[in-house]
């Protein structure tokens, strides 16, 4: 059995970086953790995806919509500036 670690609200609220949360229906992260990760986090997106389990919304059918969330998130994203 897993075990997943203890994200506490203040530990989650401590991220600045944007965060896109991806699970499936069926995932197998409880979808309340996920949704409860995400309430946390201030710069974050979730996308849940319907029918899907842990992996298959990358490598089945489910494909070409995951490519479409993950880059328009990314898209929206500031552009990393050089440090010098």
């Amino acid at each position: 059995m897993f075990e997943f670690p203890n994200f506490t609200p203040d530990y989650l609220s401590s991220f600045i970086a944007p965060i896109y949360y991806v699970a499936g229906e069926f995932d197998i992260m409880p979808l309340a953790d996920i949704v409860y990760m995400h309430n946390y986090t201030a710069s974050s997106r979730i996308a849940i995806i319907q029918g899907a389990d842990h992996s298959n919304y990358i490598s089945s059918n489910h494909g070409r919509h995951i490519y479409h969330l993950t880059h328009a998130f990314f898209s929206t994203q500031p552009q990393a500036i050089p440090l010098a």
